[in-house]
């Protein structure tokens, strides 16, 4: 929903935390809470947001969502929560491409239907919208087809594999 809980700050800690960037892959956040963490219980698998901001930076370093999570006891009895998140890059896995056969696209073009058709499988808060696209292609044609996969597969093979560059996101409030 819209509870925003502070895991980690002045008043709460998490007892580890570890953020994994890269060029075209999906970002990771993993990081561990004890049972007295506000947000102990508001961890949910495929459903609770998780933004990492960097208070000395003054920017996100992460945003993304709870991937998977598991609660853990050693022989002591120590509890803790463990968690792994995924960037909201992730979201184009939840989606299916259809097929279609090959055919000319420009590069613009291409990312624009795939995240249409992403768009109109996934929730609202899952939606993307192109930006600014800086890679071209030297022919301005890329004759291509679409398999029935998942949007960020399709991404990555028919646009990023092809003709590099980088792709990124950045949230807005719409």
């Amino acid at each position: 929903g819209n509870i925003n809980t502070e895991i980690h700050g002045v008043k709460e800690k998490l007892k580890t935390g570890s953020v994994v960037k890269g060029i075209n892959t999906i970002d990771s956040f993993s990081f561990s809470v004890l049972p007295t963490n506000a947000g102990f219980d508001a961890i949910h698998d495929l459903q609770t947001l998780v933004n990492v901001f960097n208070t000395k930076r003054n920017r996100y370093e992460f945003q993304g969502r709870i991937l998977y999570s598991s609660g853990t006891m050693n022989e002591a009895g120590f509890i803790t929560k463990e968690a792994v998140c995924e960037s909201f890059l992730g979201f184009l896995c939840d989606s299916k491409q259809k097929y279609v056969a090959t055919k000319n696209w420009t590069v613009t073009g291409l990312l624009e239907h795939i995240l249409t058709i992403h768009n109109s499988q996934v929730e609202e808060y899952k939606h993307f919208k192109v930006g600014s696209v800086t890679v071209t292609d030297p022919n301005n044609n890329l004759y291509v087809g679409i398999q029935i996969e998942d949007s960020w597969k399709t991404i990555k093979s028919k646009l990023i594999d092809k003709l590099g560059g980088e792709i990124t996101f950045h949230v807005e409030d719409d």
